[in-house]
């Protein structure tokens, strides 16, 4: 696919211009006092390169382009945002335009609110999702425990709308230690083939993930 030919009406080119002067939401920042690194970008000879932080490590293919925490050139488009503070993002080069990436993998913090368990909170995160945009089952259907960095997680995916073109996303929750992380995968639906490339990248992502 040719990204330069992506079709997107009006009405998305409209808001995604007039975003370029929005900062989105302030978010909790992650826990312990240190400043983030920047990736490695020794592959190894295996194709791969190689992320690593405080936070977290993964192993990620060349044709992504990497991102270190806080960095506010990731940029997203903002209705799929959940909340939280970065903590590595990957885009796909293939799917940008107007400074956003269509098809991205965040690894976003949050803290947890005292009282909340893991399933409400996805429960109102989710409910403020469906007041911007209703949610529909996407192409994955694929929601359930899933096991991340050796821990039990939660795996929630849908499709939303919002103008063209439709975006199938996969949200994967990890508490750990107080805080929960969110690796959110979205991909900008433009046919089978391609939206089945970009996950088996994300699988294999998440299978390399190492929490710290």
């Amino acid at each position: 696919m040719n990204p330069r030919h992506l079709i997107i009406p009006t009405v998305l080119i409209t808001f995604a211009l007039a975003c370029q002067g929005i900062t989105l939401t302030a978010t909790p920042t992650p826990t312990g006092n240190v400043k983030p690194t920047m990736p490695s970008t020794s592959s190894g000879g295996s194709g791969l390169l190689h992320f690593e932080n405080q936070w977290v490590a993964f192993d990620y293919p060349k044709e992504l382009k990497a991102y270190a925490a806080g960095d506010k050139s990731f940029r997203w488009y903002p209705e799929l945002d959940l909340g939280g503070e970065l903590l590595a993002g990957l885009g796909d080069p293939d799917v940008y335009a107007y400074k956003m990436y269509f098809r991205s993998i965040r690894i976003m913090r949050l803290s947890k609110p005292a009282g909340y368990d893991l399933q409400k909170m996805m429960s109102e995160t989710y409910d403020g999702v469906a007041q911007r945009n209703p949610i529909y089952d996407g192409a994955l259907r694929s929601s359930g425990p899933v096991t991340v960095s050796g821990m039990v997680a939660y795996q929630k995916t849908y499709r939303v709308f919002s103008g063209e073109p439709a975006y199938d996303l996969r949200d994967i929750w990890v508490e750990h230690y107080g805080v929960v992380d969110i690796i959110a995968i979205a991909t900008a639906w433009h046919n089978p083939d391609n939206f089945a490339q970009f996950e088996s990248m994300a699988d294999g992502i998440v299978k390399s993930l190492v929490i710290k």
